[in-house]
């Protein structure tokens, strides 16, 4: 597990599925580098517990610990990274 900080605000995809997700934006890693400019992640029970204290037309600035993924994008040759097993997120701020 490594720390990121990212931007999340109340935006979700596959909500009806059984894996919902939401979008963080800009995210990066321990050592300041953008890892994405954006990335659905599952909603884990720590994403939820930040999402609960949240308005919806608001962004946060959060810190977290997550796991990397890498994925074939699109059933092409591109690999990409992602982030999953996201915990112990924590609010730093507005964004």
């Amino acid at each position: 597990m490594a720390k990121y900080t990212a931007k999340i605000s109340r935006n979700f995809r596959d909500v009806a599925t059984g894996a919902p997700k939401v979008l963080l934006r800009d995210i990066f890693d321990n050592n300041g580098e953008l890892f994405r400019d954006h990335a659905h992640v599952e909603i884990t029970p720590a994403i939820q517990k930040t999402l609960n204290c949240m308005r919806s037309n608001k962004s946060f600035i959060v810190e977290l610990e997550a796991d990397e993924k890498e994925y074939n994008y699109q059933n092409s040759n591109t690999i990409k990274r992602t982030l999953t097993n996201v915990t112990r997120v924590k609010v730093l701020g507005k964004a």
